[in-house]
C-alpha cells in the first residue's frame, strides 16, 4: 500500500534487480516516467527494494514498466 506525502506517494517494490549493471539497464526508462519524482534500488537489501516517489498514486504502471524491461516487481504492503 501506497504511502502519501505531500502529493507525493512512495511505491515500495520487491525485484530481482540484483547489481548496478541492472540498475543501469532501468535507468533511463524510470528516468523518462513522468509521473516519477524519485526513485532508488537498495540492491544490497534482500528483496532488491525499488523505491519509487511520484505524483502517481497506482503502483500497475510502473510494475507493468520494471516487468517490460525483464525484472520482477511486485509491490509490498508496510
Amino acid at each position: 500500500m501506497p504511502t502519501l506525502l505531500q502529493n507525493r506517494t512512495i511505491h515500495i517494490f520487491k525485484t530481482n534487480i540484483n547489481d548496478e549493471p541492472d540498475v543501469k539497464a532501468i535507468a533511463s526508462s524510470l528516468n523518462d516516467f513522468s509521473d516519477i519524482l524519485k526513485w532508488n534500488v537498495a540492491i544490497d537489501d534482500c528483496d532488491k527494494i525499488l523505491r519509487i516517489e511520484s505524483s502517481e498514486t497506482e503502483p500497475e504502471g510502473f510494475i507493468r514498466l520494471i516487468n517490460t524491461l525483464g525484472y520482477a516487481c511486485e509491490e509490498l504492503n508496510f
